[in-house]
C-alpha cells in the first residue's frame, strides 16, 4: 500500500530505516571511490533493489504510480498524458484481449493496470523488486484485473518464462537500468513470438537543449534524473 510521505517521515522506526539504507547506499556506491560504475554493474540486482527500497514510497508520494514521464499538449493534465502515452503504446503494440505481452520492469504497476484495462490483454509485469511486485498484485486484484495481470519476481536480463511466450513486449524507462543494453533487448527478442511487437521508451540527452530558452526550461524534467538507478 502506499504511504503518505508525512506518515513516512513521523514514523522513528522508518525514518531509521530509511537513514540506514540511504548511508549503506552512499558507502557502496557514493562515488568513484566508494564503488562507483563498475561496482553498480557488477552488483547491478543488489544495487537496484537497494535504491528501490529506499525511493518508492517518495517516487509515488511526488510522482503517482507510473514512474514515467509523457509528452503533453496544451491545457493537458499530468495524469491524463501519462494515460495518453500508455493507451498509445498498447494500440502500437496491437494488443487486445487475447494477447499476452510483458512488461519489462513494471514497477508498482500503473502502466501495467491501465494498459490491461484499455485493452483487455493479459499483461506479465517483470520486476527485480519484491517490494514493487508486491505493491503492483495488490493493485491489479484491486482494480478487479487480477485476472489480466501476471507478476514474475526476476531479473529482465534472466525472465522466468520460456522462449516465444508473448505476442508483445514493452519497457517504459526501465531499460536504462541494464547493465547491457544489448542484452535486454536479446531477452525481449527471446521472449516474443515469430511477429511479436516491442515497445521501448526511454529519455534521453540531446545536445539540442538550451538552457537559456525559456521554453526548453519549462519542458526540461531537470529532476528526471533520480527516476531509476542509471547503470
Amino acid at each position: 500500500m502506499a504511504f503518505k510521505l508525512t506518515e513516512i517521515l513521523k514514523d522513528e522506526k522508518s525514518g531509521d530505516r530509511v537513514a540506514s539504507r540511504a548511508r549503506e547506499y552512499d558507502r557502496r556506491y557514493g562515488g568513484a571511490a566508494l564503488g562507483g560504475r563498475d561496482e553498480r554493474k557488477e552488483e547491478y540486482r543488489d544495487f537496484e533493489n537497494t535504491y528501490y527500497d529506499l525511493v518508492t514510497d517518495f517516487f509515488e508520494y511526488g510522482w503517482g504510480r507510473s514512474f514515467h514521464f509523457a509528452p503533453r499538449v496544451d491545457g493537458e493534465r499530468f495524469a491524463a498524458s501519462i494515460a495518453r502515452h500508455e493507451h498509445y503504446i498498447a494500440h502500437r503494440l496491437r494488443l487486445q484481449p487475447g494477447t499476452v505481452a510483458v512488461d519489462l520492469g513494471c514497477g508498482v504497476g500503473g502502466p501495467l493496470i491501465e494498459i490491461a484495462r484499455f485493452s483487455g490483454a493479459r499483461i506479465v509485469g517483470v520486476n527485480n523488486n519484491a517490494l514493487q511486485v508486491e505493491r503492483a498484485a495488490e493493485r491489479s486484484e484491486a482494480a478487479g484485473l487480477g485476472h489480466l495481470a501476471d507478476f514474475l519476481t526476476c531479473d529482465f536480463m534472466q525472465v522466468e518464462a520460456p522462449d516465444a511466450s508473448f505476442d508483445a513486449a514493452y519497457s517504459i524507462e526501465a531499460t536504462c537500468c541494464a547493465p547491457d543494453k544489448a542484452g535486454v533487448y536479446r531477452e525481449a527478442f527471446r521472449l516474443l513470438k515469430p511477429g511479436g511487437r516491442l515497445a521501448v521508451y526511454e529519455f534521453c540527452m540531446t545536445d539540442r537543449f538550451d538552457p537559456a530558452d525559456p521554453k526548453l526550461q519549462r519542458l526540461n524534467p531537470s529532476w528526471h534524473f533520480s527516476a531509476c538507478p542509471i547503470l
